[in-house]
């Protein structure tokens, strides 16, 4: 309820008393509302024209929203209930494992960060992104605990929202909880559960999750679409983006901006959580440490660069902050 309650007092003031700020709202909104009005939940459109630079599961919740009576504060509202969510896990996981107590300060502490103070009153993808970035990367770290019980459950979860990622904002929603995963596991691989045939049945999973969109929507859209789809809006923007080109250091100029005011204190809770994880094998500490170099890292070589691209990121900056600042109260 107290995270529920912060959110609503940050998101709820801009859904119904502003205009719609550019760039990405207005066509977001607008995306989701022509796919409502033409009927065609395959292939999104803009202005009539085919609109090929983002999966479509953004604009569905947008659309249903909009049916629902929303209006154009139906993308704002996917925010401010994927935050919602996104924080309801970080507290759940980060009680569950070091208290309640620490749940609290790592949930306040991720929206109290400046970045999602600022995306939660915009309706974006990136929201609904962290939400599966966060789900998947929680639960494959479940999935990868031994004192859990049913890891394949939460391993099928973990490749099912990662299917849902990329659905939301393509091949990002599967690297960057891979990356993590793969990381945290290569840490701690003498402490972690082996999977086994579940990697398959969760790969089988994703493959399906996207594919049940990917193949009717190319069959419809046609091979213009989906060179664009699968071609132009991944390996060019990763490669030579057509716009938002940073050099390889922005992130790490803007990072500490978009942190803050925990960035002041990262460097401290970075370092204690490595010398806890040494000490005792204390795994989710050194799990959000993983959560917070990796994609900044991947990111980095990434040509196309803005603040919104390491909202993702923002869950480990408050469970590691969270654990630092629950420890000091201890």
């Amino acid at each position: 309820m107290i995270v529920a309650g912060a959110v609503l007092f940050v998101g709820m003031p801009s859904l119904f008393t502003r205009d719609l700020w550019l760039p990405d709202e207005p066509r977001y909104v607008e995306v989701a509302r022509e796919m409502v009005v033409l009927g065609d939940y395959l292939v999104p459109h803009l202005n009539g024209e085919v609109y090929s630079e983002k999966p479509p599961l953004f604009f569905w919740i947008s659309g249903l929203l909009w049916k629902a009576g929303a209006g154009f504060s139906a993308g704002r509202l996917v925010t401010v209930l994927s935050v919602m969510a996104t924080l309801a896990l970080v507290f759940l996981v980060a009680g569950k494992a070091d208290g309640m107590l620490r749940g609290i300060l790592a949930a306040g502490a991720s929206l109290s960060t400046l970045l999602l103070l600022s995306f939660v009153r915009i309706g974006n993808l990136d929201a609904l992104l962290m939400f599966f970035v966060t789900s998947s990367i929680l639960a494959g770290y479940c999935a990868l605990s031994r004192q859990v019980r049913f890891p394949d459950v939460y391993w099928l979860l973990c490749c099912g929202c990662m299917g849902l990622g990329v659905l939301t904002k393509g091949p990002v929603g599967l690297l960057l909880p891979a990356l993590v995963l793969c990381s945290y596991a290569g840490l701690n691989r003498k402490c972690i559960r082996a999977g086994g045939w579940v990697h398959v049945r969760g790969a089988a999973v994703l493959i399906a999750i996207v594919a049940a969109w990917l193949g009717p929507a190319i069959a419809v859209g046609g091979s213009e679409y989906a060179g664009a789809i699968l071609f132009g809006q991944n390996i060019g923007r990763a490669v030579a983006s057509f716009s938002h080109r940073e050099p390889i250091y922005w992130y790490l100029v803007w990072a500490p901006v978009c942190f803050f005011p925990w960035t002041f204190i990262l460097p401290v809770c970075v370092a204690a959580a490595i010398r806890q994880w040494r000490r005792t094998q204390e795994s989710l500490p050194v799990l959000a440490v993983v959560w917070l170099v990796v994609p900044l890292v991947f990111l980095s070589l990434v040509s196309g660069k803005r603040a919104n691209y390491i909202v993702p990121v923002v869950p480990a900056v408050g469970i590691l902050s969270g654990w630092y600042l629950g420890s000091a109260a201890r």
